[in-house]
C-alpha cells in the first residue's frame, strides 16, 4: 500500500474516533432532556470521592417498580480529552466523550450514559466502575444516577430533567441558573447533583428566587452532593439557581417532580344529556 492511502486511512480513523467521542456534546449549557406526566416517581442518587479506581455502588432510597421510563448515569472530569468508559451493573457501556463541557478557569466536563435498560424493577443498588478512554483508572469527583419509573400506585406527577454542566464560582461569588419549561403549577420536589464541592459553606439553592436549600458541602462524601428539596412551581417557566461565596463547583443535574390532582369526571344525568340537543 502506498504512503498516501495509508495516511488517508489513519486520518479517517482518527476523525471517526473524534466524532464518536463528541457525539451529543453541548458546550456550557443546560438542556431539558426529559419531561413526562403520568403515575411517575423519580429519584436522584450518587457517590463521591472516587480515587482510582473509580468504582463503587449507587443506591436508591426508593425501590423502582413498574416500568422504568428513563435513567441516566453521570460522571464529571477535569481537563480530560480521552473520554470515560463505564461498566454499570456488570455491563460494559463503552467509552463516551463529554456530554457537555465548559472551559473557563479550567475545563469541566459532564459524561452521561443512558442506563434505562440496566435498571431492574425491585433492585435499588447498582455497582459501577469508571476508567478513562484508554482503559486506565482515573479519579472521579462524583457520579450521579437519576431514575424515573411508572407505577399505578404512584400519584399523577410531571417529572422534568435538565442536565449538562455549569461552573459555579470559578472567579468568586456568583449565581448560576437553569430553566425548566412547560411545568404545571404546584408543590414541587427538587433535586440537584453537583461535584467538586468541598467543605466551604455559604452555598444556597433557590427555586423561583425562594431559598430552598444548601449548603453544598459534599453530603455524598468529599467532593459531591445530591440534595432533595421542596419548592413551588408556577405555570410555564421556572428557575433553579445555585449561589456560592467561595467554593468553585460543578453543577450537573436538576430534576423537578410536581404532583397533580386528577381532573374529576363530570357526572352526567339524562336531563343534562337531553339539554344538549334542544
Amino acid at each position: 500500500m502506498s504512503t498516501t492511502p495509508r495516511l488517508f486511512l489513519v486520518l479517517a480513523a482518527s476523525l471517526l474516533t473524534i466524532a464518536l467521542l463528541t457525539t451529543h456534546t453541548s458546550l456550557a449549557a443546560f438542556i431539558q432532556t426529559y419531561q413526562a406526566t403520568g403515575n411517575l416517581q423519580v429519584e436522584v442518587a450518587g457517590a463521591a470521592n472516587l480515587v482510582p479506581p473509580a468504582m463503587g455502588t449507587v443506591t436508591l432510597t426508593g425501590i423502582p417498580s413498574g416500568t422504568i421510563k428513563r435513567a441516566y448515569f453521570y460522571a464529571t472530569q477535569t481537563n480530560n480529552t480521552l473520554g470515560l468508559s463505564l461498566t454499570f451493573n456488570g455491563a460494559p457501556l463503552g467509552t463516551a466523550g463529554p456530554y457537555a463541557s465548559e472551559a473557563l478557569l479550567i475545563t469541566l466536563s459532564t459524561y452521561r450514559w443512558d442506563v434505562t435498560s440496566s435498571i431492574i424493577p425491585g433492585v435499588a443498588s447498582y455497582g459501577f466502575s469508571v476508567l478513562d478512554g484508554m482503559g486506565i483508572p482515573v479519579a472521579v469527583a462524583g457520579v450521579g444516577l437519576v431514575v424515573v419509573w411508572e407505577d399505578v400506585s404512584e400519584p399523577l406527577r410531571t417529572v422534568t430533567i435538565v442536565d449538562g454542566v455549569k461552573q459555579v464560582g470559578e472567579s468568586g461569588a456568583e449565581t448560576e441558573s437553569m430553566t425548566f419549561t412547560g411545568l404545571p403549577s404546584g408543590n414541587t420536589t427538587v433535586w440537584i447533583f453537583t461535584t467538586d464541592d468541598d467543605s466551604s459553606t455559604g452555598e444556597t439553592v433557590s427555586y423561583n428566587a425562594v431559598n430552598i436549600g444548601g449548603p453544598l458541602i459534599g453530603n455524598l462524601g468529599l467532593n459531591a452532593s445530591v440534595l432533595q428539596m421542596t419548592g413551588t412551581s408556577v405555570l410555564g417557566s421556572n428557575t433553579l439557581s445555585i449561589s456560592t461565596v467561595t467554593d468553585h463547583l460543578t453543577w450537573v443535574l436538576g430534576v423537578t417532580a410536581i404532583g397533580q390532582s386528577p381532573v374529576p369526571a363530570e357526572e352526567s344525568t339524562w336531563g343534562k344529556i337531553k339539554s344538549l340537543y334542544r
